[in-house]
């Protein structure tokens, strides 16, 4: 069900974005592993201007 729904998001996305940005918790490691799956690729850091600093895993991908 999660993979369905990220993928309505990802589409929805690409009709309007060239990028997502995407940030999540180390600790959600089901999460995280779906979206590697998915093609987002993890970030060093987040992006500049992220105002969520409670955040400590960031994926982007290009659509």
């Amino acid at each position: 069900m999660s993979k369905e729904l990220m993928k309505v998001a990802l589409d929805f996305a690409k009709e309007h974005y060239t990028y997502c940005y995407l940030e999540t918790m180390e600790k959600l490691q089901t999460a995280n592993l779906l979206y590697s799956k998915l093609g987002l690729q993890q970030l060093d850091k987040p992006i500049e201007g992220s105002e969520h600093n409670v955040m400590d895993v960031w994926y982007t991908k290009e659509l």
